[in-house]
């Protein structure tokens, strides 16, 4: 029943989808789309490369969204371990009532890998970039990279993952949307 129910919600909220390409602009970036996929948050990070750039409709619990901006929640599927931050993009801004709602949200899902070389770029870009910022703006981000190369050590393979979603649209729902 919950899975009609969800397939019902998804058609509603977002239309059928067409399995030809579009283009959007996201985040600054303009995304080649494909077909729609709706997942919820443990599947979605159980295989994060299938997903990667592609629009995903993504179903969850709001746990957390944050105060002081609004500008990103945190999506927790049915494992209560697992959650995901939805930026709010397109979206312009989430308010704290969303807290503890069931949603459906639309967005590109983003993987980024932190590893040495994401660091030592960073690091080359940060000295060139020097004379355009301050000495506590510089120090800031010198120990930002410190702390993710600290990190980095503590993991078996030497790198570390980030995972969001650009968010383009979100509907609430009454009903549990776990997949």
């Amino acid at each position: 029943m919950r899975i009609i129910f969800l397939a019902l919600v998804v058609s509603c909220v977002f239309g059928c989808s067409n399995n030809q390409q579009k283009a959007t602009v996201v985040a600054g970036q303009q995304v080649v789309l494909e077909e729609v996929s709706a997942v919820d948050v443990v599947s979605l990070l159980a295989d994060p490369e299938a997903y990667n750039g592609k629009e995903v409709v993504l179903t969850g619990t709001v746990v957390h969204v944050c105060k002081h901006s609004g500008k990103r929640l945190h999506l927790m599927g049915s494992d209560e371990k697992t959650k995901i931050r939805v930026e709010a993009g397109a979206i312009g801004k989430f308010e704290r009532e969303l807290e503890g709602s069931n949603i459906v949200a639309k967005g590109i899902f983003r993987r980024e890998v932190i590893d040495e070389e994401y660091l030592a770029k960073w690091a080359d870009e940060l000295g060139k970039e020097g004379e355009h910022k301050s000495h506590e703006e510089q120090e800031e981000e010198q120990g930002k990279i410190k702390q993710y190369r600290q990190m980095m050590k503590k993991t078996e393979d030497g790198r570390l993952e980030n995972f969001w979603v650009d968010g383009i649209s979100f509907e609430t729902v009454e009903e549990d949307v776990a997949i």
